[in-house]
């Protein structure tokens, strides 16, 4: 299969100082992300819909959906027996059951289907992390991450990785942030103590350079090696919009096959 860009064996094998090896890296992630979009494959990007509900509202439109069958069916029954209003109810219940349904199960779905169309995967840099809000394997981590504004090339990848070390250094306090940023600083810590993360985006101040704070739920199982043990993410995100679920994290399948040794080469522990 022709994908994309990429035509070329999956690499194996990426380093950071090896400029040619991460931009096939991109153009095979890239490609990645067409073929799931060509073939609707939306189950790697998280599922339809997905991040805009709470669930409910899916549980609810099932719900619908079998209560309208059954008053078909149990119109079939009465229109045996009489051709009254009873029987005209009953066949409005179910045009009612179906509008019910489209408002509630439609809206969630047109906007994770935009987003699933028009997202960018791009490098970020984790600057600030707190455990899991629960003790339960699959529990999901508040991080912060730097991200850039635009789209980079791979010769940009080291001025980002020196941006989010020395950003997480002042999150952490190993270092003090210029007063400029220090109010900054203490908001992203204030955020990752709540742990209260929505998948949505901030400018970052323009002394740090053109990127973005993302506040991202991170989720280790979809993560190389299924652990959060690299300062190095990449991230789904809609160029278009921060707000809250536009931010995410996607398989690391979905990454290429050569970033597991990119991402061991840039543990956690470095810049602490």
């Amino acid at each position: 299969m022709k994908n994309g860009p990429h035509v070329g064996p999956a690499l194996r094998a990426v380093a950071l100082d090896d400029v040619a090896a991460l931009q096939h890296l991109f153009a095979e992630q890239q490609a990645r992300l067409e073929v799931v979009r060509q073939h609707r494959l939306w189950q790697w990007f998280g599922g339809m819909p997905c991040g805009f509900s709470s669930g409910r509202e899916v549980l609810w439109g099932l719900g619908l959906q079998f209560a309208g069958y059954a008053c078909v069916f149990a119109a079939l029954i009465t229109a045996g027996f009489t051709r009254g209003p009873v029987l005209w109810v009953m066949l409005a219940l179910p045009v009612a059951f179906a509008l019910l349904r489209a408002v509630l199960v439609w809206p969630p779905v047109w906007k994770t289907r935009r987003l699933y169309e028009r997202a960018e995967q791009r490098p970020a840099v984790v600057v600030g992390w707190a455990p899991a809000a629960m003790e339960r394997a699959n529990a999901a981590h508040a991080v912060a991450a730097l991200v850039p504004s635009k789209r980079i090339d791979p010769g940009q990848l080291p001025a980002l990785l020196a941006a989010g070390k020395r950003l997480r250094r002042w999150v952490r306090g190993a270092d003090s942030p210029p007063a400029d940023l220090a109010a900054f600083v203490e908001s992203i810590r204030r955020g990752i103590a709540a742990k209260t993360h929505d998948d949505s985006r901030v400018q970052v101040p323009a002394a740090l350079g053109g990127y973005e704070l993302a506040r991202l739920q991170i989720t280790p199982q979809v993560l190389p090696g299924e652990q959060f043990a690299s300062q190095l993410l990449f991230v789904f995100l809609d160029p278009e919009r921060r707000s809250a679920g536009h931010t995410r994290q996607v398989e690391c399948s979905l990454w290429g096959e050569g970033v597991a040794s990119l991402c061991a080469a840039l543990p956690l522990e470095v810049g602490r």
